[in-house]
């Protein structure tokens, strides 16, 4: 018997497509709460939504970009010198280490926008790798960046750091 909640798969879907999640607990009148668990990553998406409007409908969106572990899946959304990518792990168990390979590109600068830090990329010839964790049944989310963080993306930084120092489990 599966203890997957019925949400998972859902908010899964909805962030690694980028299509949002409309969260309706009341439904004419009939109270239809969200456990706490789906309700707080339904917080960490929305942030992660709202912080950056523009680029979830870019033209050139990769749904399926290439992951280095088993379990996890990722799109890559490019915009104006930056790219999100969006990861949701499902497997049943955490992951920890390299998630990402990218191609090098000088200046550039990587942040966990899920967990609040910025990565420190380990070069390999002309590749980078990208290491942070993801939570079993969770998500993860990167910005590529040739900007310099403004006031905007630190206080997101730390907004996101501060929301995900509990796990969702």
């Amino acid at each position: 018997r599966s203890t997957l909640c019925p949400y998972t798969p859902l908010f899964r879907s909805a962030f690694f497509n980028a299509v949002g999640y409309n969260a309706w607990e009341n439904i004419w009148g009939i109270w239809n709460q969200i456990p706490d668990r789906y309700a707080e990553a339904i917080r960490r998406i929305a942030a992660i939504y709202r912080h950056f409007p523009g680029i979830w409908n870019s033209n050139d969106c990769q749904p399926f970009f290439p992951t280095l572990q088993k379990g996890i899946f990722a799109s890559a959304f490019p915009g104006k010198g930056e790219t999100v990518y969006s990861l949701v792990n499902r497997d049943s168990v955490s992951k920890t280490g390299e998630q990402l390979k990218l191609p090098f590109q000088a200046g550039m600068k990587y942040y966990d926008m899920y967990n609040g830090k910025l990565l420190v990329p380990r070069r390999a010839g002309t590749d980078i790798f990208l290491g942070f964790p993801v939570e079993a049944h969770g998500f993860g989310a990167v910005l590529a960046t040739s900007e310099a963080a403004d006031s905007s993306l630190n206080g997101f930084i730390r907004r996101m750091h501060a929301l995900t120092k509990k796990p969702l489990k």
